[in-house]
């Protein structure tokens, strides 16, 4: 700072000297003492501040002459540099407190911190010494210099100001520098990896050499091929004709009996179908909804063999059967799921050209038959998958399956039997209706006939079941109810098995258990056996439960 060079800090400011009185001031060094005491003088006559006698005129005269103009003027500057050095050195040093405490992670406050004390310390000792001045004004004194006290931490700041400004830089423009970053860091990895960088633009350059021999090649394959293909087409429509398709399709109407309709040509060249009757009456007024739907799957199912142009009979393809018995009657459901079943194994095996067939169907009956595999009972079959498709809140929701979703009523009374966690509630009803479906349903036999199958004792066991189950499964008007045991169920299938076995059916039953699940054989001491005419149990229905004789 300036003040540190004021003269006035290192002159020692006394009286004018040419004052009698001024020798004696002198040579006491008290000019201080002297004018300190001085403000306490009120005027001549007063208490002398020094003596307290009575202050002479002549020498306050003399005491205001020797503080002159000169003295004051200096002492005043002495009092401005008290206040300026103050001043400046509270910015100063609240500028160095700003910095340390900005956060500023440019700025080593670590190294700061010292040097913000050392110049604290630096101007409370000056401002001591001002002090001082100011109320000893003969005394000279020197300030310390703060001079590389504010450089130092000037430069520190000025190295975290430059360092501030080159990251807002960096955020002003950080396109231009993330683009500038990124072709440093390629530039980098150029001159790292160049060895490598040769050896592929040199394999490359070989390799596009051998790529462009061999497209101009394939070009030339390619008008070979198209040209053929233009002959072939040629050929072929010398030799195309739509009486193959017609010979086919009536050959699959009469191998399956359906002698409504047949197809004929029309036209000169034969290249168009007609539909007549048996006595050759044109068909096409008179066809019914179903025999249109019928002779529109049979063009069809022939048409996914060949093609629609002379050109297009060697395209692999996928089919889409779209519920293709919708309004057909029960006869021709049989035929369109006999055809499509022959699609699906040629599909399966691979001999043609039809690599995959969608079948979709909201008729229940024909999915049933369609996709009836004897096979699948034994061996998961890796090639079909079944999806059913349902409308959830607006939305088409497709549900998998690992096999065949779709069973009858019938079927889904077998599993029950076999079921080994079956319940003995509902086993009778269940029981009932696989012997009504089967024997009295499908077979014409009641249950009498199946009961006179039996001799003797067995005919009573037998009854026993039909009782027994019928009891179970049909009265509700009891006040009194007896669940069956484990025992009970397991003595009645056992008869149940038998009434197939005795009428000659065990291979349906057989059939329908499948094998997935056995019917434990109730123990020999209490089983109801059938051989000859003995029973060592007798069931008893209507008492609802066991009595052993």
């Amino acid at each position: 700072m300036a003040f540190e060079e004021s003269p006035v800090l290192a002159k020692k400011v006394v009286g004018k000297e040419d004052i009698d009185i001024a020798g004696l001031i002198r040579r006491l060094g008290n000019s201080d003492w002297v004018r300190e005491g001085l403000n306490f003088a009120e005027g001549a006559g007063s208490p002398c501040p020094f003596c307290q006698r009575a202050l002479d005129a002549e020498l306050l005269e003399k005491l205001n002459a020797f503080f002159d103009e000169a003295y004051l003027a200096d002492i005043g500057e002495i009092a401005r540099i008290e206040e300026a050095y103050r001043t400046l050195s509270d910015v100063l040093l609240n500028e160095v407190d700003a910095a340390l405490t900005s956060g500023s992670p440019h700025i080593d406050v670590e190294v700061l911190r010292p040097l913000a004390e050392r110049l604290r310390s630096l101007v409370a000792l000056n401002q001591r010494h001002i002090e001082r001045k100011r109320k000893e004004a003969s005394l000279p004194i020197t300030l310390e210099p703060l001079h590389d006290a504010i450089e130092e931490i000037a430069a520190l700041i000025e190295r975290a100001n430059a360092e501030t400004t080159k990251h807002n830089g960096l955020v002003d423009n950080l396109t231009a520098e993330r683009r500038a970053l990124t072709s440093e860091i390629w530039k980098c990895l150029i001159d790292e990896k160049k060895g490598i960088i040769d050896s592929y633009v040199s394999e490359k350059a070989g390799l596009d050499k051998a790529i462009a021999g061999l497209a101009s090649g394939l070009e030339g394959k390619a008008k070979e091929l198209a040209t053929a293909q233009g002959v072939l087409a040629e050929l072929e429509k010398g030799v195309t004709s739509v009486q193959p398709t017609v010979t086919e399709i009536n050959n699959t109407l009469s191998s399956f009996g359906f002698t409504s309709f047949k197809l004929a040509t029309a036209g000169e060249k034969e290249q168009y179908y007609r539909i007549v009757r048996d006595d050759g009456s044109d068909a096409q007024e008179t066809l019914s909804e179903g025999e249109k739907s019928f002779i529109t799957f049979l063009y069809f199912y022939h048409l996914i063999r060949g093609s629609t142009t002379a050109s297009g009979i060697n395209i692999d393809r996928i089919v889409v059967f779209d519920d293709p018995v919708s309004s057909l009657d029960s006869d021709v459901l049989f035929i369109v799921s006999s055809l499509i079943k022959r699609i699906l194994a040629e599909a399966v095996e691979g001999n043609g050209r039809i690599k995959q067939i969608f079948v979709l169907t909201h008729n229940i009956y024909f999915h049933k038959e369609v996709s009836f595999d004897p096979k699948r009972q034994s061996t998961r079959r890796t090639h079909e998958t079944f999806w059913v498709v349902r409308k959830v809140d607006g939305a088409t929701v497709l549900d998998g399956y690992e096999a065949n979703p779709i069973r009858t009523s019938y079927e889904l009374l077998w599993a029950e039997v076999k079921n080994p966690d079956r319940s003995n509630l509902t086993i009778q009803n269940v029981l009932r209706r696989i012997l009504e479906h089967y024997f009295t349903i499908l077979g014409n036999m009641d249950k009498d006939a199946v009961i006179a199958k039996f001799e003797g004792r067995d005919q009573q066991v037998c009854a026993s079941l039909f009782s027994w189950i019928n009891d179970g499964s049909h009265n509700f008007a009891d006040d009194l109810y007896l669940a069956a045991d484990d025992t009970t169920v397991a003595r009645y299938l056992a008869v149940f098995k038998k009434i197939f076995e005795v009428t000659s059916h065990g291979a349906h039953y057989a059939m329908m258990m499948g094998g997935e699940a056995t019917i434990e054989e109730p123990s020999p001491d209490n089983s109801p056996e059938i051989r000859g005419s003995e029973t060592l149990v007798e069931l008893s229905p209507s008492a609802g439960g066991v009595s052993t004789e």
